[in-house]
């Protein structure tokens, strides 16, 4: 039948992509709090879902599921001189998550509602 989405299609490439598609929306509601602010932007396929300039400062949005705290500390160490705006699922991941260039943490409600928590 056309159009019927049947169990069996989801795969774990089908799941990895909706994952990544829902990181990028979580991710999306940053970028709408600071459109105006923001001298420029961008979408990235990296660690980072989405790239912002302000002023003279370089900021990326990431989106961080339960779990992977530890990765997210990595490559933020790794990074250059750019700052972060951390998007956790739990407040409880913000102590696991560590980085000299998190900008702050965030929150994003099913509706989008964003409450923003200082390191």
């Amino acid at each position: 039948m056309d159009g019927v989405f049947h169990p069996s299609q989801v795969t774990e490439e089908y799941v990895a992509r909706l994952l990544r598609e829902y990181s990028a929306i979580i991710c999306f509601w940053i970028l709408l709090d600071y459109i105006g602010k923001a001298d420029r932007h961008y979408a990235t396929g990296t660690f980072t879902r989405i790239s912002m300039e302000i002023g003279d400062k370089d900021y990326s949005i990431v989106h961080v599921p339960v779990g992977a705290e530890k990765l997210c500390s990595s490559n933020i160490a790794k990074a250059g001189e750019t700052r972060y705006f951390v998007v956790v699922d739990d407040v409880s991941q913000i102590p696991l998550i560590k980085g000299e260039k998190i900008h702050s943490f965030a929150t994003v409600s099913k509706t989008g509602r964003i409450q923003y928590y200082r390191k």
